[in-house]
């Protein structure tokens, strides 16, 4: 397993290969931001079509984070 520490990541597209986990901390609340963030970096290109990738993984797991796209 991948463990994904607390704070926030600026990251463009992450593949993730098979049998592979990737494990963040969660964190909830209606006014603190904790835990686990992958931040979009803010480019993209025409082979940036997704945060996360697993397309032909098999047996992954993604648990714990908060994903933050570009809203669009």
């Amino acid at each position: 397993a991948v463990l994904v520490p607390p704070g926030i990541y600026q990251t463009g597209p992450l593949r993730i290969p098979s049998h592979v986990a990737l494990r963040g901390i969660p964190s909830w609340g209606y006014k603190t931001v904790g835990g686990s963030i992958l931040r979009w970096r803010g480019k993209e290109t025409a082979n940036d079509k997704a945060l996360l990738d697993i397309t032909g993984s098999v047996g992954c797991r993604i648990s714990g984070l908060c994903l933050e796209g570009s809203g669009s």
